[in-house]
């Protein structure tokens, strides 16, 4: 399979180590710990949401669909995304370390997602839980691009943006 023309090499590796795996791309989206949707997914795979929106993964899940469909830390990091690399190196250790103790609880209410958001002045990592609606997730996206906003204007000495 040739890669598709301008995804990222770390889209092809991880589009090709799925299909390898015989998965669609929602059984892989639904294995993933965090929250992370079928056309997200494809998103991340092809490089681009839409023919003028290009997509790069945020490195934590980067890191969870690597795990998902088995791609190692070497593998991300040839492919140009140690950032990724180092958060998946984690995450298998973590599972050595403490598989039993590391289960999501049944209770998923409780439980928490880290919602990477990408701003113009880097990522924003907003814990939210797993249960939120979208609508709620939307909001606190646009929360973190105006707290980043103003964060930085902030460092530059400007006022606060209304």
């Amino acid at each position: 399979m040739s890669p598709q023309a301008g995804s990222p090499p770390e889209a092809d590796l991880i589009r090709l180590a799925r299909k390898a795996r015989g998965m669609t791309a929602k059984e892989a989206a639904d294995r993933t710990p965090i929250r992370l949707s079928e056309s997200r997914w494809y998103h991340i795979e092809r490089g681009w949401e839409s023919k003028t929106k290009p997509v790069k993964a945020p490195p934590n899940t980067l890191a969870h669909m690597a795990r998902v469909v088995g791609v190692s830390p070497e593998r991300l990091a040839e492919a140009g995304r140690e950032d990724a690399a180092e958060i998946l190196r984690e995450i298998l250790r973590l599972e050595q370390q403490e598989p039993a103790s590391l289960d999501a609880p049944d209770d998923t209410s409780s439980a928490v997602d880290v919602m990477d958001v990408q701003t113009d002045h880097g990522l924003v990592m907003i814990p939210v839980p797993f249960d939120m609606p979208e609508a709620q997730r939307e909001e606190l996206r646009q929360w973190g691009i105006k707290m980043a906003r103003y964060y930085m204007e902030q460092s530059q000495g400007t006022e606060k943006p209304e």
